[in-house]
């Protein structure tokens, strides 16, 4: 039993009941908190949820004011001028 893996399982195999059931608990907790934070938002994932939520809003944006017959300027238009 030379491997830290043998000594992990000797350990292991060493513990009394008390002691399982409380090995258990905590793994348990510690694999719910990283399950958690695994779901919470990055900072690349927010930064594009905002990138696609001003694009919808500058084409609705955009589509409103065409309904009512307003006449949006293209760059390089002799309108923009």
């Amino acid at each position: 039993m030379n491997s830290p893996r043998d000594r992990v399982l000797e350990w292991f195999l060493g513990l009394s009941e008390d002691e399982e059931m409380c090995l258990t608990k905590i793994v348990m907790r510690l694999q719910g908190m990283v399950a958690s934070m695994a779901r919470l938002p990055t900072f690349r994932r927010r930064f594009g949820n905002l990138g696609k939520m001003l694009y919808a809003e500058a084409v609705q944006a955009i589509a409103s004011d065409n309904s009512m017959g307003v006449v949006i300027p293209v760059k390089g238009s002799k309108e923009a001028e």
